[in-house]
């Protein structure tokens, strides 16, 4: 059935009429894709040239934003914010000064009456806010970026009680009343903010977000401001490569949701602190440095501000705290405190008396003149009591529980590496980096989604290494080989899709064996880039799995979406799949950051993610496979060298199985998981050199949902267990329940 629906607009544009269908049943997604991109073009294109891209220039009509600095920017920036946001376009802010006098609002929302949002969940994920700047280098090499320059003294930004962001990212109606798990790939990609002085209450940006979601690539100069970023995007969300300089406080994480990793962050000498933690469950910090010339800590955890009963724990890995001066004598000058569980490797402190000193009199001494490295340190606290137990925070190290929460070693002289930092950093093309392959004026491709793009696509693979989708739906019908050097660069996640449909066509329509939609070469010498797209199978098409990544290098994966149909739903189980849909194996490797799948699907053998048999270094930056219906959501088998940085999942489906690997490492977990009865998430296997550390979960009640809902039945924390081994030997070890261990450690891993 088509209907015709009308959008209600809050600003003073001529009305478009909305003439997709809207599904009534359960339908297959056949072509035209219910709920999936837009492709009108709301403005003309002689004003608006790059909508044929996929983007809105703030600076063209009908917007006409400043970028000399000299008039007020706001109104024009948050109409154009919204109007990308309404007809799923990037807003895109050139380089310049841009004069703001109250907040530009980021608003993720649902914009017309009568879509079945409850029954489809299909509107808000594939409308959120994209803001991106322009980028250039100067003569010197820096890098240029827009600045937003919030003009100084600016009424209802200078009460320090009081605290307001420049940008506001948000999902809902309102921002006090931000559904922050909702809150979905919504991006804030290379902007300059200024808070101009006088502004003590003034925020950067406000993002506490979830899957896919990410501010990265800012520079914020805080000022007199409070904080450069409030809140952090988990559940397979992150902040990356964000500078902020100044400010009482570096990044405010007093609200967050689950599975935050940050990554690549500089901390400039903020008045109080660099890092305030306190979101549910863990946050990581990897490949950081912070400086300071306040004698206060540069990183706390108060412990957050949820009703839930573990929050607030913090890890920091591959990162440096340089205070400028020693400490007073005989005074405490400590880069760590915390009223919550935290774990540290690889982090050199310099000119501090202490590397942790917390509130519960844990104390570990630093060199107060000069650097040391903290090699690694665990200190676990339980949590507060909740129905009827205690979340006991213990540290494992050998298969052996401390009587004491607390592990440490320790040099007191020892100065950072080169490349302590380096080798977590990702440097991606942006669209306008890549427009001279564009791979529809190129090689023809129609990106609409009925006609069959492989060709096209196959053939901009083959003629380069860059292939640039703009917005649109590029449909394939058989594997797509990549190249070792393949830079694949989308204008955005949302909006730049390869897609597997559901009607049986090609080779896709004919295998009896598991094939991949998207290929790689095996080859350790690559630098393929997946980045600003993504990738739809088909539900109704089993055989065809996703990805099977088998490059290292310097390869990286960033911003790329996962989906199982074009509108997103995750709660329609599909038919039974019994392959993994993502394969890393051979030489792969490299990086990953921002990996997401929360699609309800499932069968024997099945997983989201299965790393088997690599032993380059592999790294994920947030990693979240959730909802799987099969053994386990993702496995680790017979492999070297795998770094997560935070897991988060739900659902009853354990978290991740490591069988005959060695050297693998999970910093951080979170999610409302709760296994089977009697079972466990995590579990290990003939395993060696294994750390995992700050296994946590949430209860949001003992009794939710059930079976078929797509998060699957919340079963209390004393019938289940964290985390049980299978040593080399046969013996099986198993963490009690109400255990949520701070370290749990085998052997040693080795960088």
């Amino acid at each position: 059935m088509k209907l015709t629906k009308k959008i209600t607009y809050s600003f003073p544009y001529p009305e478009q009429t909305y003439e997709g269908p809207v599904p009534v049943s359960r339908q297959p997604d056949l072509e035209p894709y219910a709920g999936g991109i837009r492709f009108e073009n709301p403005f003309s294109l002689e004003e608006q040239p790059l909508q044929a891209l996929g983007l809105l220039d703030v600076t063209k009509p009908p917007f006409n934003a400043d970028n000399t600095g000299v008039l007020d920017s706001t109104a024009p920036l948050n109409e154009a914010i919204a109007a990308a946001q309404r007809y799923q376009l990037v807003c895109y802010i050139p380089l310049g000064t841009y004069t703001v006098t109250d907040t530009l609002y980021a608003q993720q929302y649902i914009w017309w009456e009568g879509y079945p949002y409850d029954e489809y969940r299909t509107v808000p994920r594939m409308f959120p806010v994209v803001i991106t700047g322009q980028r250039n280098i100067d003569s010197n090499g820096e890098i240029l970026r827009p600045k937003i320059v919030l003009a100084p003294n600016t009424e209802r930004f200078t009460y320090t009680e009081t605290h307001r962001p420049v940008i506001d990212v948000f999902f809902g109606h309102s921002s006090e009343n931000n559904a922050a798990p909702a809150s979905i790939m919504n991006m804030v990609t290379g902007l300059h903010i200024v808070i101009g002085e006088g502004n003590h209450g003034a925020i950067g940006i406000r993002c506490y977000a979830a899957q896919g979601a990410s501010v990265e690539d800012c520079v914020i100069d805080a000022g007199d401001g409070w904080c450069g970023i409030w809140g952090c995007a988990g559940n397979g969300g992150s902040h990356a490569q964000n500078i902020i300089r100044g400010g009482s406080i570096g990044i405010d994480i007093s609200k967050g949701t689950p599975g935050s990793a940050m990554s690549g962050f500089v901390f400039d000498h903020q008045r109080n602190h660099a890092i305030v933690a306190g979101a549910k469950q863990g946050v990581e910090f990897v490949g950081c440095r912070i400086l300071t010339d306040s004698p206060r800590p540069p990183v706390v955890s108060y412990g957050g501000t949820y009703m839930f009963i573990q929050q607030g724990q913090l890890a920091m890995i591959d990162s440096t705290i340089e205070f400028d001066n020693p400490p007073e004598q005989g005074g405490i000058q400590a880069a760590v405190s915390s009223r919550e569980s935290v774990y540290l490797r690889n982090v050199y402190v310099k000119n501090a008396s202490h590397a942790v000193c917390n509130p519960d009199g844990t104390k570990l001494e630093a060199n107060p003149a000069g650097w040391c490295k903290v090699e690694e340190f665990a200190h676990g606290i339980d949590s507060m009591p909740d129905h009827g137990g205690i979340y006991t925070a213990p540290v494992y190290v050998d298969r052996k529980k401390f009587d004491t929460c607390t592990y440490a070693k320790m040099k007191l002289n020892a100065e950072p590496p080169e490349n302590l930092i380096e080798r977590h950093l990702y440097h991606l093309p942006l669209w306008q980096d890549v427009l001279q392959w564009d791979v529809k004026r190129c090689h023809g491709a129609a990106g609409d989604g009925i006609g069959d793009d492989t060709d096209a696509l196959q053939a901009a693979i083959d003629a380069g290494d860059t292939v640039f989708l703009p917005k649109g739906y590029y449909r394939i019908t058989r594997t797509l080989k990549l190249r070792a050097n393949t830079r694949l660069i989308g204008v955005a996640q949302n909006l730049s899709q390869i897609i597997v449909t559901q009607k049986p066509e090609g080779i896709f329509g004919q295998v009896n064996e598991p094939i991949p939609a998207l290929d790689t070469p095996d080859t350790a010498n690559a630098e393929l880039i997946l980045a600003y797209c993504g990738l739809v199978t088909a539900r109704e098409l089993p055989m065809v799995y996703a990805l099977h990544w088998r490059v290292e290098g310097n390869s990286v994966l960033r911003n790329f979406t996962f989906y199982m149909d074009p509108a997103y739903r995750i709660t329609w189980l599909t038919k039974d799949r019994h392959h993994p849909w993502i394969i890393v194996s051979g030489n792969g490797g490299g990086r990953w950051y921002n990996f997401w799948c929360d699609i309800t699907q499932g069968g024997e053998g099945y997983r989201i993610l299965r790393i088997e048999g690599t032993k380059n270094p592999f790294s994920i930056y947030a990693c979240n496979p959730e909802h799987s219906r099969s053994e386990y959501e993702m496995e680790i088998i017979n492999a070297s060298n795998v770094r997560i940085y935070n897991l988060k999942s739900e659902c009853n489906t354990p978290n991740v199985l490591i069988r005959d690997s060695d050297n693998i490492a999970i910093f951080g977990s979170g999610g409302d998981a709760s296994t089977y009865p009697g079972g466990s998430l995590y579990h290990i296997e003939n395993s060696t050199n294994v750390t995992i550390a700050l296994m946590n979960d949430y209860r949001i009640n003992f009794t939710g949902h059930g079976p078929g809902y797509f998060s699957g039945t919340w079963y209390p924390a004393g019938d289940w267990h964290m985390l049980t081994e299978t040593t080399p030997g046969g013996n099986i070890i198993t963490t009690p329940e109400w255990e949520r261990p701070c370290l749990y450690k085998i052997g040693e891993l080795k960088d």
